[in-house]
């Protein structure tokens, strides 16, 4: 936890340069230092057109029975103002940071407003009227739990007409489950912007996030300005226990000089949800190379790879560059070892970029022991998340070997929803979709028959 905290604001301190609103996006974190005092930190990004930041935020906490306050929390003097490298316009960032005592457990919701949005943003209806309202939630608890944070940086610039991703990269520190989703930006609290639609896109890419991985894929068909929030969901034993969300401001600008790309993905092993992905064993050592270059040959191009495996405690996981006159390699090397052993993949987010355009690709990292099977896994081991659910129920299982397995999806009282369908199995921890969006509101047991026999999972889907 402590290299996490250190690498943070190290980090900012170094990679931005000293230069003397239209909010265009930021986030709120809470990091559970123990004795039930809390880190809250507050990310907002301007250009530097328009009011100036104000050098303090007056950050509200509404907590349960009524206990609300606001705390003004002065900006760091070193960070704030700077601007975020690799851009040519001028993108700010404001860093406010303050250690808050909660004066008592339970749901507690951080927030921070201000005026104003940028009138030229496109898929809001008077985004000039809008204010920015960012807001974290988090459940407070004899255990502790700590909010995620944003391991990517945020993105800008897109290149218009051309497909693309980007991936904040949420991180818990907890090890609490994460669910991604597209929501609209807030204007206050429980009020959103009026109308919101998704930015703009080409119909056969539109603006859409993988709720895996997190992974948002754009295809963006209109030049100017757009507006989204990156919502997280936290779950803790199948119980949500709070959401993050990042709002961020998007630009698409014409590609006439050019952009960067990757080389070699079509060789790179998918599996069975599309996700580029590799499974490692412990105690041996891992090396993947990944190939930037630029549409424009004589334009520079960077590479920067971010992750949880570089935040863990002796860690030994590198990420080294070489780079030629075309082209820049970066290549990630890590030994996993014992402990590195879980269910869950590990998630590398490689961005490429030009000092302007940038670009993800997002890799899953399977660590498996030398029998095969993850730490702690069960023969049939079942999750289900988000619960409550809406549109889309994903559904985790373990499994010993390859297998079809028989999914079926009853009401409490017998009745059947969703008759037998066959699920093809991997070895190992699979990931399988369901769309529920077409299900009443209610609660429902999912059943998976394998191999080795049933097991069951209560959930509720919400309207």
């Amino acid at each position: 936890m402590k290299k996490f905290i250190l690498s943070l604001f190290v980090g900012l301190s170094a990679i931005f340069s000293a230069q003397a609103t239209h909010l265009m996006g930021g986030e709120i974190t809470v990091l559970d230092i123990g004795n039930n005092q809390h880190v809250v930190t507050l990310i907002a990004y301007r250009d530097t057109v328009g009011i100036q930041m104000t050098t303090a935020a007056n950050i509200q906490f509404d907590g349960p029975n009524n206990q609300n306050f606001m705390r003004t929390v002065p900006y760091d003097s070193i960070i704030s103002g700077n601007l975020l490298p690799m851009y040519p316009y001028g993108v700010e960032i404001y860093l406010f940071v303050d250690t808050v005592t909660f004066p008592s457990l339970g749901l507690w919701n951080i927030s921070w407003r201000n005026c104003c949005r940028n009138a030229a943003i496109q898929n809001l209806a008077n985004p000039l009227g809008d204010n920015m309202l960012l807001q974290t939630s988090v459940i407070l608890d004899s255990v502790g739990n700590s909010s995620p944070f944003f391991l990517v940086p945020a993105a800008i610039y897109l290149p218009q007409n051309t497909p693309w991703q980007y991936n904040a990269l949420p991180f818990d520190l907890d090890g609490d489950s994460l669910y991604w989703s597209i929501d609209t930006p807030l204007t206050d609290v429980g009020l959103y912007c009026a109308g919101y639609t998704d930015p703009s896109s080409d119909p056969t890419n539109p603006f859409s996030i993988d709720p895996i991985t997190g992974t948002i894929s754009w295809t963006a068909n209109m030049l100017g300005n757009h507006v989204a929030s990156i919502l997280v969901d936290q779950y803790r034993d199948g119980n949500w226990i709070g959401e993050i969300r990042r709002d961020m401001q998007f630009i698409v600008v014409s590609p006439t000089g050019g952009f960067p790309t990757w080389s070699g993905l079509s060789s790179m092993p998918k599996d069975s949800n599309n996700h580029f992905s590799f499974d490692l064993a412990e105690g041996q050592s891992f090396s993947l190379e990944m190939v930037a270059t630029h549409t424009d040959t004589s334009r520079p191009v960077f590479i920067e790879a971010y992750g949880e495996i570089f935040q863990m405690a002796n860690s030994n996981a590198r990420f080294t560059r070489k780079k030629s006159t075309s082209e820049v390699k970066g290549t990630l090397t890590w030994t996993p070892q014992t402990g590195d052993l879980r269910e869950d993949p590990y998630l590398v987010v490689f961005r490429a970029s030009d000092r302007f355009i940038t670009d993800d690709k997002s890799v899953k990292l399977n660590v498996t022991s030398a029998v095969g099977l993850t730490e702690g896994a069960a023969i049939n081991t079942l999750k289900m998340y988000p619960n409550p659910a809406g549109e889309q129920l994903f559904i985790d299982y373990v499994s010993q070997s390859s297998e079809d397995l028989k999914l079926t999806v009853h009401s409490l009282h017998g009745q059947v929803i969703l008759s037998t369908q066959t699920l093809e199995a991997n070895s190992g921890k699979n990931v399988f979709v369901l769309n529920i969006g077409h299900f009443a509101p209610g609660a429902y047991l999912v059943s998976v028959t394998g191999e080795d026999g049933l097991v069951q999972n209560q959930i509720i889907v919400k309207q």
